[in-house]
């Protein structure tokens, strides 16, 4: 156990939902060496009422700050589940945390993140002196490495407004970093629920702000590797992509993918099929490729997608590997570690439900890979979206991705 902090997880699979979240409260809090806690993490399976879930763990935990989500599958170092509920409880006096929330995502995006911003700001009430203070005895290289804020969020998976909540959010929170990931439900695609200070919203965005006194590192991989030339998008409506090349974009896929147009239409919803091992990628400005996930072919030759298609992107073809994804996992692991700095206190992981599904039975040995590697404690779960920065920096809305924001036990003082 870390001296400037306390962490731990813990999962249960009871049948009552009440009991489920008290038994994963009181086995994390165990294994923190706590009695109590100044910031919960609650990531739960829909197959539970997720308001029970919350009773549950609020009655061990107290009035904590408390950010979570319904998933598509919960992580912790131990492995990847199904089902479950995973807590996370941390204590430290030099981790603060201001949770807020916002409803009304599918009507207003941005007015909603920018709202649950704003809120989680009002209940942080603390401004990052000591942390300002310490940057004057740092060097300009390690000053780059600080920020006053990190945000958390979750949003629902299913308002299909991931980008405009980031811009809200962003609005308020400027070039701090933002990670986090969407709200899932066991892809039954019906409804998502996220959590705030013991209430479950849905059609909302939760946002964490953190202020701390500990150094941190924040990291975003995914593994497939580009198959292809550059290709752009010619026509583009959201998450619509409409012409490749000035040709139809299926045709244009396919010629990617060196088969035949009918193919895919017949195909119909790729996200799990084609989609899932060929995805195509907009490099960002460091040439870097970042996936967007292919959801269906349909009839008139456009392709919809689970994030947006920009005009004039520039797009590449890319292909996954299980053995690519698991690296891809092990070297987030490696260069959290090293940039944070210190020895790993815990960590908190976004991984999306396709690498999840491509992954299959070795889901779980990406996991233990990564939790030998950091030998601390962690949670996350299985998204249906996630946010974070890119390597240069700038915060987006990601497909296929795993990223991980890890604390280091060592104060940025030292």
């Amino acid at each position: 156990m870390g001296i400037h902090i306390q962490a731990g997880t813990a999962w249960s699979k009871a049948k009552s939902a009440k009991k489920a979240g008290e038994e994963a409260a009181k086995a994390a809090m165990k294994r923190a060496g706590a009695d109590s806690c100044n910031f919960v993490l609650v990531f739960a399976s829909s197959k539970y009422a997720p308001q029970k879930v919350l009773d549950g763990v609020t009655k061990v935990t107290g009035n904590a700050p408390l950010y979570g989500c319904t998933t598509a599958g919960e992580i912790n170092e131990k492995g990847a589940y199904d089902g479950s509920v995973t807590v996370m409880v941390i204590k430290s006096k030099y981790v603060r945390v201001g949770v807020g929330v916002a409803t009304g995502v599918r009507k207003s995006p941005a007015a909603a993140g920018e709202k649950a911003a704003t809120n989680a700001l009002k209940a942080l009430k603390r401004e990052p002196r000591l942390q300002s203070l310490a940057l004057f005895k740092k060097s300009s290289w390690e000053m780059v490495k600080f920020h006053p804020y990190i945000c958390l969020d979750t949003i629902d998976g299913l308002s299909g407004q991931e980008e405009d909540v980031l811009n809200g959010i962003m609005q308020v929170m400027g070039t701090n970093p933002i990670i986090g990931g969407s709200a899932g439900d066991d892809l039954k695609l019906k409804k998502t629920y996220q959590f705030c200070n013991g209430k479950a919203y849905t059609d909302a965005v939760v946002a964490a702000v953190i202020s701390t006194d500990l150094y941190t590192s924040i990291v975003s991989k995914h593994g497939w590797k580009p198959l292809s030339k550059t290709v752009v998008a010619t026509k583009t409506d959201g998450r619509k992509l409409i012409e490749i090349n000035h040709r139809p974009a299926v045709e244009g896929y396919a010629k990617l993918l060196k088969c035949d147009p009918k193919k895919l239409i017949q195909e119909g919803t790729i996200a799990f099929g084609t989609g899932l091992e060929y995805p195509l990628a907009i490099p960002d400005i460091s040439g870097e490729p970042w996936l967007r996930h292919p959801f269906s072919v349909e009839k008139d030759g456009s392709i919809d997608f689970f994030s947006r298609i920009p005009k004039t992107a520039v797009l590449q073809l890319m292909k996954g590997k299980k053995e690519w994804l698991i690296q891809a996992g092990e070297q987030a692991a490696r260069e959290a570690k090293r940039k944070a700095g210190g020895t790993p206190a815990c960590g908190i992981m976004f991984n999306c439900v396709a690498r999840k599904a491509l992954l299959g039975k070795q889901a779980g040995t990406e996991i233990k890979e990564i939790s030998k590697l950091l030998n601390a404690p962690f949670a996350g779960f299985y998204t249906y979206g996630e946010q974070s920065p890119t390597s240069r920096g700038a915060n987006g809305h990601k497909n296929q991705t795993i990223n991980l924001l890890l604390f280091a036990d060592k104060l940025i003082t030292d």
